[in-house]
């Protein structure tokens, strides 16, 4: 007998909205729409299960049990809902407890905290046999609200997706996990090109490529803390796959870092994940990639663009690009291209030398706004 099929909804990364699409296309066979930071799609229980333990791209992963648009008002906004739910499947709220978490982004006349007692009641209204349980539910009930626009949901995971468990070390200004992949993938990585950082830091870029190319699970020692688990069973190491020993031989993931101490956090988060034999860290200046590197042998290389401040002063941080440019162009294929995860680019562009900008695309980390800018070789 097949197994029912639920409309879906997932949270990303504003900006990297196709590459969560293409990853539920890769992991479920599945057909997504977006919109902003949103992902939709239809799936099974087990599916969305499998999503919520595999994704490196998305925050939230829900089974969706409403959605509709309402005036600014609590008042509307509870009609609203009572009349979306009514037509919901709600019998997994039977004889379990629950809680309900919002997230609200625009001007409204009412709190998060006022949606979250409103859906409550509701539910309890609705379900007869539930009961709220503020700590340790069986059930998060999940939220979002854009404006007038409400999303519903059943969340599945019950935690942040975008975390990581590995990631136990940061460093000023260090990107979120997910986000990371996402930058990756932005990148055009496959799991086939030569991939390097030549200012990895802690290691999650380098770390998040490797990942996907052996098809490892940054949960995979996470298994028994998913909410799912609470109101079915399912044994999530079926999803986890042998990385292709000749695939793996063949990948090429290196990240080079100045600091010692964010090389020996780099090994350590990728040990922690279980990709250490897969990706490489070594310390590194700028100043001698060229002689770590081969000439043009590089695909891709990636990596988060320093920003003068208090610690690098203008004039320094001119000297350092010149030098960046130089080495890089050294070591990246003609066909290669680099991707720069940057807060400013005024400086970069003033400097930049051996490379043109192809692309400038914007990205946001919560609200923190990021630009990834593409440059290649001059021809």
């Amino acid at each position: 007998m097949k197994e029912k099929e639920y409309l879906a909804f997932a949270l990303t990364f504003v900006g990297f909205e196709t590459i969560a699409q293409q990853e539920i296309h890769e992991l479920l066979s599945k057909k997504a729409t977006i919109e902003k930071g949103i992902v939709q799609f239809s799936a099974t229980d087990k599916e969305i299960a499998e999503l919520c333990y595999r994704t490196q791209a998305l925050r939230i992963v829900c089974r969706q049990l409403a959605l509709f648009s309402f005036s600014h008002s609590l008042d509307d906004f509870k009609k609203q809902a009572k009349e979306h739910l009514k037509f919901s499947d709600l019998s997994l709220f039977s004889e379990k407890t629950f809680r309900v978490n919002c997230d609200r982004a625009g001007q409204h006349d009412f709190t998060s905290n006022d949606v979250a007692a409103a859906l409550g009641e509701l539910f309890l209204d609705m379900q007869p046999k539930t009961s709220v349980r503020l700590v340790n539910p069986e059930l998060f009930v999940y939220c979002l609200i854009e404006d007038s626009q409400c999303f519903i949901g059943i969340n599945f995971a019950g935690f942040d997706l975008s975390k990581r468990e590995y990631k136990i070390y940061n460093q000023a200004n260090t990107l979120n996990a997910a986000f990371a992949y996402c930058v990756v993938r932005y990148a055009g990585y496959t799991g086939k090109e030569v991939l390097l950082d030549p200012l990895s830091g802690v290691g999650l870029l380098p770390i998040e490529a490797s990942l996907f190319a052996t098809k490892t699970s940054p949960r995979l020692y996470q298994k028994d803390q998913f909410a799912f688990q609470r109101f079915f069973k399912i044994d999530l190491s079926s999803f986890d796959k042998e990385p292709d020993a000749k695939k793996a031989k063949q990948l090429s993931l290196t990240g080079y870092d100045v600091h010692l101490r964010n090389m020996e956090a780099a090994k350590k988060h990728a040990k922690l994940c279980n990709v250490s034999k897969y990706v490489t860290f070594a310390r590194g200046d700028i100043e001698w990639i060229d002689t770590k590197v081969d000439e043009k042998s590089v695909d891709i290389i990636v990596c988060q663009a320093p920003v003068e401040g208090r610690a690098v002063s203008e004039k320094e941080l001119e000297k350092f690009y010149k030098e960046f440019f130089y080495q890089l162009e050294f070591v990246l294929k003609d066909s290669g291209k680099m991707i720069l995860v940057c807060l400013k680019t005024a400086l970069l562009k003033k400097v930049l030398q051996y490379f043109t900008i192809v692309d400038e695309h914007l990205v946001y980390q919560g609200e923190q706004e990021f630009v990834l800018v593409t440059l290649k070789k001059k021809k």
